[in-house]
């Protein structure tokens, strides 16, 4: 790995550079803002800058975007404290019970333990209930949209969900499988459809072409919109 910096009217860029057995050059953008890019391994420096320089305003439109998004929230898990589900807020209340359990009620998060005083075990209940929440939502849009699209979708598919820091989601396609990012049970369900059916499009189209996003629109009208409001809403930086 490189360091290094590149300078582009009067403003200077850092970046950390990876040579690699590739044929073209890759960048991207990790959560803390810091810029990587991979290239074949024996690309001049020149090439490098100058594919970083033509990609210069959306590298700090993105950055941009990670300043802005709010902190991750230190939980306390005491009651008045918030919690994202599907788009919605709820507010925790403690509720002192012989049967360890999370519920939705109205605008409420209850749960109900034995340990109110302690964070850890509170932590755990919370934890373990949106992990619940997230195989069983997902698995049913999941499910429920290739079904809807069998005849686009014939296969059997895999749904694999884990916690990504800069993805909604990925496809392996050779194993007929669409990974999930985990932080989707934040925001609201249709969000969750559309990168569902954004891999899935992945299927017959790889890259983000003109034939992807023409299949896709022809699923998904409003895709546009819904990935601006998603990677705007800050969900990403979110936790419980």
């Amino acid at each position: 790995m490189e360091k290094r910096i590149v300078e582009y009217d009067g403003r200077y860029l850092e970046y950390y550079l990876f040579r690699k057995k590739m044929k073209n050059m890759r960048m991207r953008i990790k959560e803390d803002g810091k810029l990587f890019v991979s290239c074949p391994v024996y690309t001049p420096l020149y090439e490098i800058n100058a594919f970083i320089l033509r990609h210069f305003d959306w590298i700090e439109q993105k950055k941009n975007e990670i300043q802005s998004r709010p902190l991750p929230i230190k939980r306390n898990y005491i009651s008045g404290e918030e919690f994202l589900f599907l788009g919605q807020k709820y507010t925790l209340v403690i509720d002192i019970g012989t049967k360890e359990k999370v519920t939705l009620i109205d605008k409420y998060m209850v749960l109900s333990t034995r340990h109110p005083d302690d964070i850890d075990k509170k932590h755990k209940l919370i934890d373990k209930w949106y992990k619940e929440e997230i195989d069983f939502v997902f698995r049913r849009q999941f499910d429920m949209i290739v079904k809807t699209y069998r005849h686009l979708f014939p296969k059997t598919y895999i749904l694999k969900i884990r916690q990504m820091k800069a993805r909604w989601g990925s496809c392996m396609i050779n194993k007929n499988t669409v990974v999930l990012n985990s932080k989707l049970i934040y925001a609201d369900i249709k969000y969750v459809d559309y990168v569902i059916m954004h891999e899935l499009c992945h299927f017959y189209h790889k890259n983000h072409d003109h034939d992807f996003y023409r299949m896709l629109a022809s699923l998904c009208p409003c895709h546009r919109q819904l990935k601006k409001d998603l990677n705007h809403g800050g969900y990403i930086s979110y936790s419980h």
